[in-house]
């Protein structure tokens, strides 16, 4: 029974740590397509996913540096890969800079996806870490969490300390 017990304890670390690896890998893989926005404050990134995370490819994330402060990253949760052109540029504004169908506000520090089908997925827990509303109607479906309410919650209070990870999680009543 102890070795049963212990196997299965094995199977499960094991898996935990190629999770984790493959989420470092992720957040921190180099960009496939990387452009200055149009007013030179920040570096936009489409980051293709793979790994366990993406077994079977296809799916993307833009990730947003501010140049003033590369320690401020943005990350959009993930979209189908073909569906950002991001050959045509950005526009950016005073309060907005937008790729095709995403906009980020750089008051609110948010994202507005307006990507047709877009779809949400479970993987925008550990990839985003941005709040974002989703069909651009005003109406969010991932909100930020703080620290304190990280620690409570999903990973411990060990998970609040990982400054990489910034977890976001569904809001009631969303999709």
């Amino acid at each position: 029974m102890k070795k049963a017990a212990l196997s299965a304890l094995f199977i499960v670390s094991l898996l935990a740590l190629a999770l984790g690896l493959s989420l470092n890998k992720t957040i921190n893989a180099p960009a496939s397509f990387s452009f200055v926005s149009p007013e030179g404050a920040y570096i936009i990134e489409s980051v293709t996913v793979t790994g366990l995370l993406n077994p079977f490819g296809g799916l993307s994330y833009l990730r947003i540096i501010d140049r003033q402060d590369p320690s401020k990253v943005f990350r959009t949760p993930l979209y189908a890969a073909g569906s950002l052109d991001l050959w045509r540029g950005a526009t950016e504004s005073s309060e907005y800079l937008s790729v095709m169908w995403v906009r980020f506000d750089k008051h609110e520090q948010r994202f507005t996806l307006g990507t047709p089908e877009w779809n949400s997925s479970w993987r925008n827990i550990f990839i985003s870490n941005t709040p974002y509303e989703a069909g651009g109607n005003g109406t969010p479906c991932m909100e930020r969490l703080s620290p304190e309410e990280r620690a409570l919650g999903f990973g411990g209070e060990w998970l609040s300390h990982l400054k990489a990870f910034t977890m976001v999680t569904p809001c009631s009543g969303s999709e």
